[in-house]
């Protein structure tokens, strides 16, 4: 009975979890930037690659909330709710972004099948004919109408043959009641699974900033280690920045040892000598410390045996 009852609140968070995504999502939310399939294909990577990320933290973090809210659901009852909405509000997100990408690859194959389908010049055609009617919105008036009506009696002959062809032109280029149509059906449905994916995503990254902050109210600590390691990374970056600029110095400075070696007295050599033993020990270390960062999270992973942990706050 009691299983039952949790799998009903379960099912109840989920229900909710998926109407706030429709609800209360923001809708200044620009969607994928779709020039070609090219970057059609990049951004469906890119949300693949995400996914993945995410999904085996979020696995990871499921098992270790077994234990902690077992013991909130004893301890305190209020906390154990707000984890069980953060948790499943979280998982709903990550299926959320699943389907959506799933669809968005579907499309994305039958684009690649029926090369004819313009899907990517309809959004190009309609912003140049808004900017087309906008330019000529402005010349409007007397003298322009004037004009018009006198050059089309002028050419009236001429017209006929060349409106003629161009209608016929354009019938051949799209097929009776089908391309058009499909296209567009198509670039609202990439532009609105992306708008869908976006909003999602900042969903899945509020809920786990949020349940971190709940750990935090509590002492206690929820990191992940990608976060960590993320921050550990752009020091690197900085690290290896400043360390490219002091090269050529390093550089110089061997080379004047190289003819010190040769020319000055013994003592002030042997300071030389020691100068770059000491250099080339920070080189060494600096070394070290680059390619011990850059495994971390792997070896962080084999030791802790999962991607994310609780530990005491301090």
């Amino acid at each position: 009975m009691i299983l039952k009852a949790t799998r009903f609140n379960r099912a109840l968070c989920i229900s909710g979890a998926l109407f706030f995504f429709y609800s209360c999502a923001s809708r200044s939310v620009q969607p994928w930037n779709l020039r070609d399939i090219h970057s059609l294909d990049a951004h469906v990577l890119n949300t693949k690659q995400w996914l993945k990320k995410y999904q085996g933290d979020n696995k990871d973090l499921q098992k270790l909330l077994i234990k902690e809210m077992k013991r909130y659901k004893d301890d305190d009852f209020r906390i154990y709710e707000r984890l069980e909405y953060l948790s499943v509000r979280m998982e709903a997100a990550l299926e959320m972004i699943k389907k959506k990408t799933t669809a968005q690859a579907k499309l994305t194959t039958r684009i690649k099948r029926s090369p004819k389908l313009a899907v990517f010049e309809v959004k190009q055609a309609a912003d140049l004919d808004t900017a087309k009617q906008d330019k000529n919105g402005k010349k409007r008036g007397f003298f322009k109408r004037r004009e018009k009506k006198d050059k089309q009696d002028k050419d009236e002959k001429k017209k006929g043959f060349f409106k003629r062809r161009k209608q016929r032109n354009k019938q051949n280029l799209e097929p009776a009641g089908s391309g058009s149509d499909k296209a567009g059906s198509i670039r609202s449905d990439l532009e609105a699974n992306s708008i869908n994916i976006i909003e999602t995503q900042a969903v899945y990254l509020e809920s786990r900033d949020l349940m971190i902050e709940l750990f935090d109210q509590e002492d206690m600590r929820l990191v992940f280690i990608r976060d960590q390691v993320k921050k550990w990374k752009h020091q690197l970056n900085e690290l290896r920045y400043k360390r490219a600029q002091l090269q050529p110095r390093i550089t110089i400075f061997h080379g004047r040892m190289n003819e010190a070696l040769f020319q000055s007295a013994e003592e002030y050599t042997q300071k030389i000598f020691n100068a770059s033993k000491i250099i080339e020990e920070y080189e060494k270390e600096m070394d070290d410390f680059e390619k011990y960062v850059q495994g971390i999270e792997r070896t962080a992973k084999k030791e802790v045996k999962r991607r994310v942990y609780i530990i005491p706050a301090g």
